[in-house]
This record gives C-alpha cells, structure tokens and sequence, in this order.
C-alpha cells in the first residue's frame, strides 16, 4: 500500500512539473503492463536516421531530440514518424523501448 501510495504522488509531482514547462522522465513497472517512460520538453530537432540493429542489418528511426529546462535527450523512435513531431513545440511523449528504437504510446503536445 505505502508503494503504491509513493507511486501517486510521484506521478502527481511528475505531471505538475511537465504541465509547468519541466523536464522528467519516469519509468514504472505494474504486472501485466510494459514499462511506459515518459519525456516532456520542447522538440528542438527531428532526423530520419538508419541505425545498425540486433541482427546487424540496418533499421530506419526517427531520432528527436527534446530540450527542456538545461537538459536535453535524443530518443530513436522505430520508423518514419517525423510526422508526430513539429519542431518548437513542447509536447510530452509516453514511450516503451524495444531493443533498438522506441514506440510511442501517446503524444500530447501542448
């Protein structure tokens, strides 16, 4: 009960700091469900890149770059979705990764 308890209130904190402009990436397990991460911040650049994947054959990914309050990440998304992603926007991205690129899950932006 405690962690479940701990969960919410750092799922609260975690989207009053993303609805105010922040930066956070949170990872939560629950049995039968796979692992969401979610990345929030401004979309500041979006490229079609081939990435050599598991098998050692090349893979086609999107790779955004997001920046938000002096950090910044570049996720490889799985395929050409540069669609879903329009440069300055601050948009929050709940993800699963898989083992070479990621699939997202949703995409808000704001």
């Amino acid at each position: 009960m405690a962690t479940r308890l701990a969960v919410a209130l750092l799922c609260a904190s975690l989207m009053w700091l993303t609805a105010c402009g922040g930066f956070a990436f949170f990872a939560g397990t629950s049995p039968g469900f796979s692992r969401v991460i979610v990345v929030s911040g401004t979309c500041t650049s979006v490229q079609l890149v081939n990435i050599i994947g598991p098998g050692g054959g090349f893979i086609l990914v999107t790779a955004v770059t997001f920046f938000g309050t002096g950090f910044s990440n570049t996720l490889n998304f799985c395929g050409d979705i540069s669609g879903q992603f329009p440069l300055n926007r601050t948009m929050t991205v709940n993800y699963t990764n898989g083992s070479s690129c990621a699939t997202p899950v949703s995409v808000v932006i704001h």
